[in-house]
């Protein structure tokens, strides 16, 4: 494929901000094992059609042994939370002790870059954090690209 700039939304290739297992500096292992995601909000650094940026965290989650469920259970360990990320979903998650994480931490997770541990020890997300110019995106991977 011919190479090209990524666009700053990131629509055309959800991939620039999408990690594989062993690829562009990625671990090589299911670090999210026996852990269960909830998403919510949209990623429109991964891709503009929201159900397609869903599809592919969903997809990126599980390619490193986490489990992605629709909506909260006892079994909850994380609620990644994307731009205009549902306040009732972020106040449930607050009040089931569920650590509010967003697609950066994530990332930073998967490429080695954060601990489990070091990410509990950075300030708490709250819902106003994923409103406006307080949102902070993903990484757009920039090595993905051929040169």
């Amino acid at each position: 494929t011919a190479s090209r700039v990524p666009s700053s939304s990131c629509a055309d290739d959800p991939s620039l901000a999408i990690l594989a297992r062993g690829e562009n500096g990625a671990v090589d292992e299911k670090i999210l094992k026996g852990m269960v995601f909830t998403i919510t909000g949209l990623f429109e650094e991964v891709h503009e059609n929201s159900a397609a940026a869903t599809a592919a965290v969903k997809r990126m989650i599980q390619s490193f042994g986490g489990k992605v469920l629709e909506s909260f259970s006892k079994n909850t360990t994380y609620l990644l939370a994307g731009k205009n990320a549902a306040s009732g979903k972020i106040k449930d998650a607050m009040k089931r002790s569920v650590e509010v994480i967003n697609l950066r931490r994530l990332q930073k997770l998967l490429l080695g870059h954060l601990t489990f541990d070091e990410m509990k020890e950075l300030r708490k997300l709250t819902r106003n954090s994923f409103v406006g110019d307080a949102y902070e995106p993903g990484f757009i991977l920039h090595n993905h690209m051929e040169s």
